[in-house]
Parts: structure tokens; sequence; C-alpha cells
């Protein structure tokens, strides 16, 4: 009998050290293990399928990330996750578990093993600490049930797209390794003043209301005229739709010279280059006429035009 019991203790232990699978049911029922203690030769093989990246959990809080961390969260891909045996949790009554198909479904999606929760790669990396929208980036997700409602909503977020661009140029600038820093500092600041030109330029749709006595605003500034105009014109031009996105995340959704307070300006500075324009006009010409006429408005006081 006493031999019976030693053989079976014995071959248990032989079953379960040097196998992974069985390592990790035994992670996920919460029971200890001794073979996570003992070194055993396929330790390697146990966490080869872990993601390649640095775990993006344990950078949340950092103020400083080294750019080749960086550099690794946003472009190498998790080719094995599907081999990764995620953690079960249970939501009401069911066991979920992470599915690797999202990070394909969302590119910008990276998964912490240590906290068994997702990020947005872009949105920790380059979003402000004071930002508005906090889900993905300072609030990692964990919970699996509606995460594909959040994933789809946080990908239309302007904060998430001008994150998304930042990245770009974050890569494009690193990968450029012939020029200075100097000068890769100047490009960059070049192509961000161009972008925004172009955005301003665009904005003087509100050239476009004057000409044809179409009123500018309406009762809610988000439905007026001149915002509808812009965005119609954004829908077939990809490049001012990407700098409304910009500005939009650069200033916290406050100032994206679209106010009424800008649109103000644009008209007193049309309106004192045409002013200027006459004036310079008559001053070349050697002759030159001024019509006026008068009438009696409701008040039987006398109003005078000229032009």
């Amino acid at each position: 009998m006493d031999k019976f019991v030693v053989r079976s203790k014995r071959k248990k232990d032989e079953e379960e050290s040097p196998n992974c699978q069985t390592r990790t049911a035994t992670d996920d029922s919460g029971e200890s293990s001794k073979t996570e203690a003992s070194p055993t030769s396929n330790t390697s093989s146990c966490t080869q399928h872990h993601p390649p990246y640095p775990d993006i959990g344990s950078l949340q809080h950092q103020q400083t990330i080294p750019d080749n961390k960086k550099i690794a969260i946003l472009t190498q891909k998790w080719t094995e996750s599907h081999s990764f045996k995620f953690p079960a949790r249970l939501f009401g009554k069911k066991n979920r578990r992470f599915q690797a198909t999202w990070l394909k479904d969302f590119h910008w999606m990276r998964y912490s093993p240590s906290t068994d929760s997702v990020f947005c790669a872009y949105c920790v990396l380059f979003t402000s600490v004071d930002a508005k929208e906090k889900s993905f980036s300072a609030s990692a997700i964990t919970v699996w049930k509606n995460l594909l409602s959040l994933a789809k909503f946080h990908e239309n977020l302007s904060q998430h797209r001008g994150s998304l661009i930042a990245g770009e140029d974050f890569l494009r600038v690193k990968k450029d390794k012939g020029d200075s820093v100097a000068s890769m500092i100047s490009s960059s600041h070049k192509k961000v003043a161009a972008d925004n030109r172009y955005g301003l330029m665009k904005i003087f749709v509100i050239l476009l209301c004057g000409r044809q006595n179409i009123p500018i605003r309406g009762h809610v500034e988000e439905r007026s005229n001149f915002i509808a105009i812009l965005h119609e014109i954004a829908r077939s031009d990809d490049k001012l739709s990407d700098c409304i996105d910009w500005l939009a995340f650069r200033a916290g959704s406050r100032t994206t010279y679209l106010s009424p307070e800008i649109q103000n300006e644009i008209i007193n500075i049309v309106g004192q280059q045409v002013q200027d324009s006459i004036i310079n006009a008559c001053r070349e010409a050697k002759y030159f006429a001024i019509i006026a006429d008068e009438c009696t408005d409701v008040s039987t006081k006398e109003q005078l035009s000229v032009c």
C-alpha cells in the first residue's frame, strides 16, 4: 500500500511539471502549483506566445516612455495571439475570455498580460494627460461583454484620430534616420504649419456665405450654415478632415478656429481689405464718382447710402 501511494504522487508530479497547458489550467482555477517555481526544460515554451512588445499595462502611468519602447508597441504585431491561453473571469453567470480575433479587428488595440486588460496603443502614448476621454488610455478596458461596441465608439472619437496622426508622424520621423534632429523638427514644423494654413484657407468658406447672402449662424452653432458647408467640403477632402480633427485634438476641443469670434475676425479682415482696395483704386484714378442716395425710414429719419 505504501509503495502504491508513492508511485501515484510521483506520476502526478511528472504529469504536471513539464506541461505548459496543465500549468495554465491551474492558473485559471486560482490554485497554486509547485511546478511554477521549479525549473523545467519547457519554461521557455510556456512564455513564447506572450506579446512581443512591452507590456503596455506596466507603462500606462509612466510620464516618459523611451522611444524604442514606443516603436516596439506601435510596430510589433502579436502573430501568435491565437496560441495564448487568455485567463477566464466571471461576468455575471458566465466565464468570459479575451478573444484573439479582436486584435485583428482593431489594429490599434494592445493586450496587457499583467493586468488582463486592453489599451489603445496610440492614445496611451500620445494623448495628453488632461484629455476628456479616458477609455483605452488612462482607464483600461477589462469588461469583455461590451468590448466591440466600446472599441467602435472609440475609433470614431476625434481624440483617437488625433492620436493616430501623432503616432504616424512619430514613426515617420523615427524612420527617417538620414536627417539631423534639427532638420526633422524643422520639416515636421513646416508640415504642421502648411496643414494648418490649408485648413485656415478652407475656413474662408465664410466668403461664399457673404457673396450668396447666406446667413452664417443658426440657432445652434453646431448646426449653422457655416459649419454645415465646411463639414460637407471635408467629406470629400481628407486633408481638411484631418486638419479639423488635429486642431480639435491639440486644442482639447476648445480652440478650433471655427468659433463666432473667429468668424467675425475673418469678416472684419476681409472688409478692411475691400475698403483698402477701393481707396487705392480711387487714389490711382484721375477721376472718380460717388453715388449717394437717401431715403426715410419708419422713424422718419433720413438714411444716406454712398456707393
